[in-house]
């Protein structure tokens, strides 16, 4: 049985709510809606307390974490925030993590506006 969950913000209320933890595997891809819609000292308050709340309640689970994958629009910064500072910060908070393992997502589409829906 797989779930999933779109258009969500890294809140750790969601991994909380989950009232079975069993699971094979854990992916979790950042969206923007983080970097679009919050100051980096939310988003560092945000990122972090999400993860803590994932490793600790999968902790005997693989989760992979695929960072922000490239948009037309990443290379300005939105509310003081710079894309790529997104992505360190995901990174530098895995790593404290055994069970968490990062994909970086800006290599995984090719940077074309056309391949995107809303064209960014």
């Amino acid at each position: 049985m797989s779930k999933a969950l779109g258009g969500a913000i890294f809140d750790y209320n969601i991994i909380n709510a989950c009232e079975n933890p069993v699971a094979d595997l854990l992916i979790v891809a950042f969206g923007t809606n983080d970097w679009s819609g919050y100051t980096f000292d939310k988003i560092i308050t945000n990122v972090k307390a999400f993860f803590e709340a994932v490793s600790k309640k999968y902790s005997n689970v693989p989760v992979i974490v695929i960072t922000p994958i490239w948009r037309k629009d990443c290379s300005a910064p939105v509310n003081g925030v710079v894309f790529e500072e997104v992505e360190k910060l995901i990174k530098n908070t895995c790593i404290q993590y055994e069970n968490l393992n990062v994909i970086s997502g800006i290599s995984l589409v090719e940077h074309n506006e056309e391949f995107f829906g809303d064209l960014r």
